[in-house]
């Protein structure tokens, strides 16, 4: 039980921070944001934000109830894979840590699922 309520603080605190501090603001301002935002894998910079945005709000919000919760994961690892090495790539190791801690927490819920409180669990139950 301590190691589901544990898996429940981590994707509760970590998707739901990502969602609301950094993926609304992203998904609110679309337009305004796209103007400048970065394209590292030379998609477009609306495309790049649209994928972002996908990431950090939607695949999170999946994450934080625990609903097909290691497939929402991957987007998220590939999201702060991206960020860790190309978008900051070169910048000093403080710059690229909240990336890493992020990128840290989703592979771990990826493979170790989501725990027993989780909407995964209960539909897995019926």
């Amino acid at each position: 039980m301590k190691t589901d309520v544990g898996l429940l603080i981590l994707r509760v605190i970590f998707a739901g921070n990502l969602c609301f501090r950094h993926g609304w603001g992203k998904l609110a301002n679309f337009s305004s944001v796209a103007v400048g935002f970065p394209d590292p894998l030379h998609v477009g910079a609306k495309v790049s934000l649209g994928l972002a945005v996908f990431a950090e709000v939607f695949c999170a919000l999946f994450v934080v109830v625990g609903i097909a919760t290691r497939f929402a994961c991957a987007p998220l690892i590939i999201t702060f894979l991206t960020i860790f090495f190309l978008v900051l790539g070169s910048a000093p190791f403080g710059q690229r840590e909240l990336a890493m801690l992020y990128l840290t927490v989703f592979v771990v819920i990826a493979m170790v699922g989501p725990g027993n409180l989780s909407l995964d669990h209960m539909l897995k139950k019926k």
